[in-house]
Order: structure tokens, then sequence, then C-alpha cells
């Protein structure tokens, strides 16, 4: 159907006086009926689909509760569900160890996600650009040619400019190839440039490809580059001792980004960006002005 046809046929419009239950009724039901139904077996557009009816439960609970999480104050349970949730995230991809314990926080999609991490990066290569901003130091940012779109916004919304955001080869079966990404970024040394940041990706929306870990972190490690996985939508094979091999080495990462909403068929939306360093994400993050909010109580640590 065409979308011309579809508003002829519904009313949208806002009018200046409230609607009767009648009419909510029937707004309700046409909604439902021109809503494409992601829970139906061949639902195979995007890579969403499904319908998990305990967490259709827990996100109308949400909804009821209708609060922040920026303290606990507010969000007690909530809190401590997050914390729970990011805890045994990191567990699963290898950050929380007896050596280490990974951070994290959730958002509001892989987007999202990515942009922390690239954000993270950024402070981790060049701190003082939080406070004084972009200066004549070129960043320069790599990925995969099969990499997901936001990676360009990142490097869009964070002053790195989308040129400097290099798409790398990948070979025949989508998966980022090794050797051409060691060529991009002595490339990139060799115009004076400072190489930042590695996004990889677990899980490629075309063709499913999982990018190497070890070996990137090889190269990552003979530069001093930030290397990210965007597991948005395969991370969750970590459940899997069939097929956990393809994420091997994932605890060598230095973030992750994990969609709930995909393979954990969760409602929309439900993400979170993982790293293993303690304290980065409120380095890189973090802000002034927040008196107001956060407050020096007995449960200050909690927000």
């Amino acid at each position: 159907m065409q979308a011309s046809q579809l508003q002829q046929m519904i009313d949208v419009s806002l009018g200046a006086d409230g609607a009767e239950l009648e009419d909510l009724k029937q707004a309700a039901g046409q909604y439902l009926r021109f809503q494409p139904d992601s829970a139906q077996v061949d639902f195979f557009k995007l890579l969403y689909s499904g319908r998990n009816n305990p967490a259709l439960l827990g996100d109308w609970v949400a909804s009821l509760g209708n609060a922040n999480m920026h303290t606990f104050q507010v969000s007690p349970v909530a809190t401590l569900m997050e914390l729970e949730l990011i805890e045994q995230w990191n567990r699963l991809v290898g950050f929380t160890s007896h050596l280490q314990s990974g951070d994290g926080v959730m958002v509001s999609g892989g987007s999202q996600a990515n942009l922390i991490a690239m954000m993270m990066a950024r402070h981790r290569a060049v701190p003082d650009i939080k406070a004084k901003g972009l200066t004549g130091q070129i960043l320069v940012a790599f990925v995969s040619d099969q990499a997901h779109y936001s990676a360009q916004k990142a490097a869009n919304l964070l002053g790195i400019g989308t040129d400097n955001l290099i798409a790398v080869a990948s070979d025949a079966q989508g998966r980022l190839c090794p050797k051409a990404l060691a060529i991009a970024i002595k490339t990139s040394l060799e115009q004076g440039h400072l190489p930042f940041f590695i996004g990889l990706t677990a899980g490629t929306t075309v063709l499913g490809a999982f990018d190497p870990v070890r070996e990137c972190r090889a190269i990552a490690d003979q530069h001093d580059i930030w290397l990210h996985i965007d597991g948005a939508w395969g991370a969750p094979v970590l459940f899997s001792q069939q097929h956990r091999h393809l994420l091997k080495g994932s605890e060598l990462a230095d973030s992750f980004a994990w969609d709930a909403h995909k393979l954990m068929n969760v409602p929309i939306t439900a993400a979170v960006i993982l790293t293993r360093h303690q304290g980065m994400l409120e380095q890189a993050c973090g802000g002034g002005g927040g008196d107001y909010l956060f407050h020096s109580d007995e449960n200050a640590a909690y927000n």
C-alpha cells in the first residue's frame, strides 16, 4: 500500500478537541490493522522479529513506572536490574574476570552504543578534546566496508568527519581483511594522521559475517588503537557452545555493543554499551551541571 492511500483511509490529524473513548478504540484498531506483524514467522524484513510475552509484560511495567534512570532514588529496582544485566553481559563478553571489572550502561540502540564507543576511543587518544574541542590533529577511524551506517553518523557527530572514517575491504565472506586494515593504518600514519578507533562487526547486516577479533587486536596493539566490537546482532552467539567461536577473542576488545531487541527477542529498544575499562564511560561522557540530580547520600554510588 502506498502512503498516500493510507493517508486517505486514516485521519491522523491533531484536532482542537479531544477524542471520545470509542474513537480511541477505533484508532488503536486501525493502527494494529495496518502495522506489519513482526511476530509472524515469515517476518524477515529486518533484524528483529517474534514476540516475547514476559518481555512484553516487562515493557508495560516499565512504562507504568514512567521514571528516568538517572538516580537510584527515582528508579531503585530498575537500577539494580541494570547493574545485574551489565555484570552478566560483561562476564559473557569476557570483560569481567579476577583481573578486571567491566563497565557499561544501557542505551537506546546500537547506533548510540557505537557512538559512545567512538567517543571513549577519542577521549583515550586525545583527552583534551572533551574540554578544548578539536584541534589541527586529524583523527582517523577504521571499519569494515560491511559495517553498520551508524559508524558514519558517529564520525559526523563527534567531529571526526566521514572522510576520516576509512572503509576497509572485506573478504568473500564479508569479514574485514586484517591485511587491508594494516595497510590502511600505515597509510594514515604516513599522512601524519592519528588512528584512534577500529570498529569490528559481529554479524554484519547483509551477510552475517564476524570480523576476526584476535588478528585485529594484534594490529591495534601495534599502534595503541581502541578496538570496538559492534555485536548488535551477532552477540548472542556467546550463549551457544556451538557458535561462540565466532566471537573468539571478544574479551580482548576495548568496548562492545549489544542489541537485546534483535536476537534476544525483547521489545524495541534495548541495548547496551560495555567496556573493560572501568571509569572510562564517565571520563569520556560525563559532564558537569548535574548537582540538582545527583546528591551525596547513602545510595550515591548507584547513581
